[in-house]
């Protein structure tokens, strides 16, 4: 029914579906032995209700933190698709690379959606790290669902670079697309763009969702991901892209290299408090010629003087400084930048945002 999804949900919807189930929310929060109801158990709830309300006929849900505790897994899945996992969340979710796995595979739950005896859940995986692909393997043997990686299963070639873009072909057990193309650069956008195809594929498959390949080619031709290397600018060049963790951080530094090779980068970055700032700093910092450390609004945010101590030792301190505000940490950075310089504002997704918010205020209808 796409003809009721023809935009993001508005402000009077939104207040409105808070009001209506606010006194629900209350009544629980005041008497749940568990404690009150997180910010985002809250979203996800309001997510479902609204889901409803517009007849959906399929929602596509990213989980919060983890999988096996968090809110999403209250739905039965129809398909199931993991992206690469690597450390992130720490404090919650496990130390190592294993325990983090056993937390996300817990969205693989195949003995709650199976429609007829002959289905099995479909896991669409992205190339994992050994430790992560055994438990990811354990965990589908254990529900007898069928598990398809991208490298092994599912195999990207015939890349191709162009401006604005990428061409690609796939082959995988759901059939074979040709003539792919994404607005994304980047190798790990081909991985997830692999794995989006495989979900629709899937469901496709098992008979829920009609689709054909040139639906598909279609869809990825018009992707558009906010704050993903996105360049909202070409004069100067400014690149926002949420890299909030060592892995997002690596993906973007291989990005960066291989668009602006040789070019003078300016980085500005502002990181959340509960991130691994060390990681994220050693793999980004030395790419740039000069660095701009600053905060989003945003309670989360760590103030700039604290990054600023994790990442001694990586860049000399004459290339690295403080500008409290995102706008001011811009405006430094476009000065900075000069003739032919390239602006990278990452970190997290809340400096992205208020970058992206800003400089479409400052130069209204500004896209890549």
């Amino acid at each position: 029914r796409q003809r009721d999804f023809e935009g993001m949900i508005t402000r009077t919807e939104l207040a409105a579906l808070v009001s209506r189930l606010k006194p629900a929310i209350d009544g629980y929060c005041r008497s749940s032995r568990f404690g009150p109801l997180s910010f985002f158990e809250v979203y996800t709830a309001l997510a479902f209700v609204y889901f409803k309300q517009k007849h959906a006929d399929f929602a596509v849900l990213e989980t919060g933190l983890g999988g096996r505790l968090d809110a999403t897994n209250a739905v039965k899945p129809a398909i199931c698709g993991i992206t690469s996992i690597s450390f992130d969340h720490m404090d919650k979710l496990g130390d190592t690379l294993r325990e983090i796995a056993r937390e996300k595979a817990g969205i693989i739950k195949s003995h709650r959606v199976t429609r007829s005896p002959g289905h099995r859940l479909i896991v669409i995986s992205a190339p994992q790290k050994p430790a992560v692909r055994a438990v990811l393997q354990k965990r589908c043997a254990q529900e007898k669902a069928a598990l398809y990686e991208v490298g092994k299963d599912i195999i990207i070639r015939s890349v191709r670079q162009e401006k604005g873009g990428q061409r690609f072909s796939l082959r995988g057990p759901f059939g074979d697309f040709d003539d792919l193309r994404i607005g994304l650069p980047g190798e790990h956008q081909l991985i997830n763009a692999a794995v989006a195809v495989h979900l629709v594929a899937g469901l496709a498959r098992q008979g829920q969702f009609p689709v054909n390949a040139l639906q598909i080619r279609d869809g990825l031709r018009g992707t558009f991901w906010p704050a993903r290397f996105e360049t909202v600018s070409r004069d100067p060049v400014i690149v926002l892209d949420a890299a909030h963790n060592a892995a997002s951080a690596q993906a973007l530094r291989r990005t960066a290299e291989a668009q602006f090779n040789g070019r003078r980068i300016i980085l500005v970055a502002g990181i959340s408090k509960d991130k691994d700032i060390r990681g994220i700093t050693r793999v980004l910092l030395p790419m740039a010629k000069a660095v701009i450390l600053t905060r989003a609004d945003n309670p989360r945010a760590e103030e700039p003087e604290r990054i600023l101590l994790r990442c001694r030792g990586i860049l000399r301190p004459g290339r690295i400084r403080i500008v409290p505000s995102v706008r001011g940490a811009l405006e430094a950075a476009v000065k900075a930048a000069g003739s032919g310089g390239v602006i990278i504002v990452t970190g997290s997704i809340f400096v992205a945002a208020e970058a992206r918010e800003f400089l479409n205020k400052r130069h209204p209808g500004l896209r890549r």
